[in-house]
């Protein structure tokens, strides 16, 4: 079959992603990133706001949400129109 299609049969490492060393390797891994949230949490703030967790920023408190964006975006002008 080989010499019919001209390919040669390998093995992936789809199969060494399953393995128990990796198994070993990625719960030692969830165990540093549990323990460093541990130490370093993001959640502490009691402020419900919505805060980005990269910047610390938070969002203002203008009466401005996801559900509304679109008919606020076109009352001042700046967005999408449609025709």
């Amino acid at each position: 079959m080989t010499q019919l299609t001209g390919l040669q049969q390998t093995s992936s490492d789809q199969h060494v992603q399953m393995g128990k060393s990796r198994a070993q390797r990625d719960t030692a891994d969830l165990t540093k990133i549990l323990q460093w949230l541990e130490a370093h949490n993001p959640f502490t703030r009691c402020d419900p706001a919505l805060t980005s967790l990269s910047t610390g920023l938070t969002a203002e408190d203008d009466g401005i949400n996801c559900d509304l964006a679109e008919e606020i975006g076109e009352m001042t002008g700046d967005g999408p129109t449609r025709q």
